[in-house]
């Protein structure tokens, strides 16, 4: 026995604002050489971005010239020296993980009009498709017209060299008119890359790029790319988004919000540019190909946010006519990574969870319970593999919003009070939920640290199942839920950790080799605890405005086994397009990392673009926003899927 003991302590306070994820990763993170949020590079201090005042998106309703206001309006700020920040009284900071040279050495300048565009409108209007993803060729072969120009107007590279006289509030933007002239002059297409700061070594960092496979540039050409003398290619402009890596390579999404309000704000206005230049109003579709695991999933995400209030209606005096934003489903169906246990009656319900934490796991693990804010005598314990309720199990009041850590003995550590504990629970009222006349949802966040020590003085955490017991008084209906967090770096990072999951009772040899093969096993009648893949949706994907899209096999038209679905309560998606070729094929073929090259990729990332550009090339053929046709499912289907765009599946 290890001889845990849990203490309390008022490390974090519930009127602090700061995201947990940004706070433990600032009190423990590096004792256990976890990726700091907004760590500094080459040894200079970290940057952070303050909440601009009255937050995204104003009460009087939204414009693109509303959208240069805001975005005019960030600043990135070097964080002083052990600054904790935070507090009910100061701005809301967001950790910033950029290189000095993405800083502008002044404020930014308001872009003129431009009339570089060479867009071809229909009678309806300028078709705009614009992407927000990780290294996205924007001098690939898929992206010109047949005169070789590209179609790529406007590209934002957030971690790009600022230069003088910068018209966005950090990293490098690049117009049409540049990156032709970058084309003309480069010997070759890595050439251009590296002038483009899209291959640059020197760094020392991750770069997709320099590989055959490219998440951004394969969806980009599903959403938007055409061969040359295509009549449909110059119809269809372009505006790219690429997100600092630093913000892409922390699967938690603890620092996304504000960068997504950014890259969606700078599309809102390049869209209106392109417009005014053609002298037509613009739609834009824009295809953001990102999940997340654990949230709120009620539609109250800051990103579900930002993407309500860009979607919203607009005046007829806005060049923006409309902004349509897709986001996928998700991939973990077959994660075991959500629970949900509905009170019956009124009174106590408890949610009794088996989390399996893996071995040799250089990443910590992190689960979020979600109750309504009317929930009462909420308690939470948290036990170790090996121990039992009652004794090493730490209880924590929520309400007081203190920390409570595990501590303990190894049989080779010493005790591991200087780094914290192993593992750590923290309440806080969800500012998520800040709906007038409502209390906001309560979440408890449970961490566990790496069951691989870093460092030797450091204590791994034992790996096993850990027991959580999460009571609450709830009204009837209501529930307590559960997701673990996703820990897989994304496609094209280095594999940092292992991911965690919820364990059944039912498994068992046959049971697991059913739900490996995904056919014939309903995924809801878990007994242990409520476990279930219905309710694995995107958390970043159950905004009321929000478009979602899940995969199916084009080959017999079922949906994939990963895709994730809804539930009682939570919408599953409204459409699907294809994420695999048939069972034996999986991935669909798009455009590789340069140009000439075609890859397969698989997921539901890959099936936004298809709607993506089956809604623009409708919006082309007919002046107007179409919806996704729909099929009927098949049969054990889980929901309609819309008809593919293009037969490139076969």
């Amino acid at each position: 026995m290890r001889n845990y003991s849990w203490e309390h302590s008022p490390i974090f306070g519930s009127g602090d604002e700061q995201n947990p994820y940004a706070q433990w990763r600032r009190s423990f993170g590096a004792a256990y050489r976890a990726r700091v949020p907004g760590a500094p590079f080459n040894g200079s201090q970290p940057y952070y971005i303050e909440e601009p005042k009255g937050g995204f998106g104003p009460k009087a309703g939204w414009s693109s010239t509303k959208a240069g206001a805001w975005l005019q309006s960030i600043r990135p700020k070097l964080a002083a020296a052990n600054s904790a920040g935070g507090g009910q009284s100061a701005p809301l900071r967001h950790e910033a993980p950029l290189h000095p040279a993405s800083i502008p050495a002044r404020p930014i300048s308001k872009p003129a009009r431009s009339r570089n565009s060479k867009a071809t409108a229909p009678a309806g209007g300028i078709a705009v498709v614009a992407i927000i993803d990780d290294s996205i060729n924007i001098t690939h072969e898929r992206f010109r017209t047949g005169d070789d120009q590209t179609r790529v107007d406007f590209a934002w590279i957030m971690d790009g060299t600022a230069p003088d006289g910068t018209m966005v509030p950090f990293g490098r933007e690049w117009r049409g008119a540049e990156i032709d002239a970058v084309l003309r002059n480069a010997r070759d297409e890595a050439e251009a890359l590296r002038q483009l700061e899209l291959l640059c070594p020197k760094r020392r960092e991750t770069m997709a790029l320099s590989r055959r496979v490219s998440h951004g540039t394969h969806v980009l050409d599903l959403a938007a790319g055409y061969a040359k003398g295509d009549p449909l290619a110059p119809q269809i402009r372009i505006v790219s988004v690429q997100l600092p890596r630093g913000v892409v390579e922390e699967p938690s999404g603890e620092l996304l919000p504000l960068f997504l309000q950014s890259a969606l704000a700078y599309i809102d206005t390049r869209a209106a540019m392109i417009a005014g230049a053609a002298g037509k109003r613009a739609s834009v579709f824009v295809n953001f190909s990102f999940g997340l695991g654990a949230g709120p999933h009620d539609g109250t995400h800051p990103i579900e946010h930002a993407i309500s209030v860009v979607s919203g209606p607009r005046k007829t005096s806005d060049p923006v006519e409309g902004m349509y934003v897709a986001l996928p489903a998700g991939n973990r169906f077959l994660a075991s990574g959500h629970a949900r246990r509905t009170a019956e009656r009124p009174g106590v319900t408890a949610l009794d969870l088996h989390w399996f934490i893996p071995p040799d796991d250089a990443s910590p693990n992190f689960l979020e319970v979600w109750l309504p804010g009317n929930a009462e005598n909420v308690s939470v314990e948290m036990v170790p593999p090996g121990e039992l309720f009652g004794g090493a199990a730490g209880s924590l009041e929520p309400w007081t919003g203190a920390l409570s850590s595990l501590r303990g003995r190894g049989p080779s550590s010493p005790a591991n009070t200087a780094t914290g504990g192993v593992a750590w629970a923290f309440c806080d009222n969800s500012r998520f939920s800040a709906t007038p006349g409502k209390k906001p949802s309560v979440r408890l966040f449970l961490a566990v640290a790496p069951t691989r020590a870093a460092k030797s003085d450091t204590p791994p955490a034992p790996p096993g199942i850990w027991r959580i017991r999460v009571t609450a008084a709830l009204k009837t209906g209501q529930s307590i839920a559960a997701w673990v967090q996703r820990d897989e770096q994304p496609f094209g990072y280095r594999v940092a950790g292992r991911q965690s999951w919820l364990k059944t009772q039912d498994e068992t040899a046959e049971w697991q080799a059913r739900k490996d093969l995904g056919e014939g096993i309903d995924l809801a009648l878990y007994r242990n605890g409520g476990v279930s893949s219905y309710g694995s949706m995107n958390s970043i994907a159950t905004g009321e405005r929000v478009r979602v899209v899940g995969g199916y096999r084009w080959r017999d038209d079922r949906s994939a086994q990963y895709s994730s679905a809804g539930t009682v309560g939570l919408a599953g998606p409204e459409a699907a397009a294809p994420s695999d070729r048939s069972r034996a094929l999986p991935g669909v073929i798009a455009a590789g990392a340069r140009s000439g090259a075609r890859i397969a990729m698989n997921g539901t990332s890959v099936a936004v673009p298809q709607a993506v550009r089956a809604v623009a090339e409708g919006y082309i053929a007919n002046g107007h926003v179409p919806g996704l046709r729909t099929r009927t499912p098949a049969p054990g289907d889980r929901w309609h899927a819309a008809s593919p765009a293009t037969d490139q599946f076969r």
